[in-house]
């Protein structure tokens, strides 16, 4: 994500926009390939305990419901973890989520480069502020489409996110030799996305593209041991 910002600075400059007040809204296929966890789940119980400093560990258990990506089942616990800081422990309402049992549709990722305490963890997928999780029961936040329409509707997020996942296990099931890579598109002026995030400066939207492998007109070098096409081991050229 740190390449991704950094990315979204340059494009910034070069626009000759500030950077201070740079905005980042996603389409929903961005969040779906970062993720490597996702699922719908009702939240069991949420644990809130001190980690260093003025960060917070919430420690968060749901059982599946529906498995969209990763290598859990449905009725599976699985622990997802949150680091906040100190007052900030709940953005995402989860204590309430647990009493009034409400469904939602959670991304998470492994933990890299955190604290010893959550490296290797599923950790919820950094979104704007603190909002990785989508209520069945409420509009949708900070997801967009490429163009910058809002997608406020939780089915349609559901759909999206459910798509982009089965195009990524077919794209590997057929060994494709391509690779999704990052993309920012500047927000147009008067689109939802840029109502939404307006901060006095560029509105970034983060999404994905996919690139096919380069091609060469010429063959393959050959390495030192490997044969011709007549059957002849290859063997390089002595240096002139």
């Amino acid at each position: 994500m740190r390449a991704l910002f950094l990315a979204a600075i340059m494009i910034a400059l070069c626009s000759g926009r500030l950077v201070a007040a740079l905005s980042f809204g996603a389409t929903p296929e961005w969040l779906s390939h970062q993720a490597s966890l996702s699922f719908v789940g009702v939240p069991q119980k949420v644990v809130v305990s001190h980690l260093i400093g003025d960060r917070w560990l919430t420690t968060v258990q749901f059982r599946i419901d529906k498995r969209i990506k990763g290598p859990l089942s449905v009725g599976d616990l699985v622990t997802v973890t949150s680091i906040d800081h100190k007052g900030r422990t709940d953005q995402m309402d989860l204590n309430s989520a647990v009493v009034r049992k409400r469904d939602v549709l959670v991304l998470a990722t492994i933990a890299e480069n955190t604290f010893p305490e959550t490296d290797g963890l599923y950790i919820f997928l950094p979104h704007f502020w603190n909002c990785p999780v989508f209520y069945a029961d409420e509009p949708a936040k900070w997801i967009y489409t490429e163009a910058g329409a809002a997608i406020r509707d939780y089915s349609e997020v559901l759909k999206c996110i459910e798509a982009q996942s089965t195009k990524e296990a077919e794209l590997i099931r057929r060994y494709w030799p391509g690779k999704i890579v990052p993309k920012q598109i500047d927000a147009e002026w008067g689109t939802e996305a840029q109502k939404d995030l307006y901060g006095g400066s560029a509105v970034l939207i983060q999404s994905l593209e996919y690139k096919e492998p380069e091609k060469t007109d010429s063959p393959p070098k050959k390495q030192e041991g490997e044969q011709d096409g007549g059957g002849q081991p290859a063997t390089r050229p002595e240096p002139k």
